[in-house]
């Protein structure tokens, strides 16, 4: 799993979180909670083993999820 497939997968979980947290949100306040999302999740033991950890089965898993808890199941 490279780098930039973890940075995928941290980018649609913050887009999901925020989501489902904010449905209503502006496109505004959609890229600044993403980016605080995507803070929190790379400082998150599962995200930060990633590149070793993650099986590209997990991968494809997670990037078709729709929801965060489907997307952490994907993980697991």
């Amino acid at each position: 799993m490279s780098q930039a497939q973890c940075d995928e997968i941290v980018g649609h979980y913050a887009e999901l979180v925020v989501r489902e947290k904010l449905p209503d949100a502006s496109a505004e306040v959609i890229s600044k909670e993403k980016e605080r999302e995507q803070s929190e999740a790379r400082g998150d033991e599962g995200f930060k083993n990633c590149t070793t950890e993650i099986e590209p089965s997990d991968y494809t898993c997670a990037m078709a999820a729709k929801t965060p808890d489907v997307l952490e199941a994907c993980l697991k």
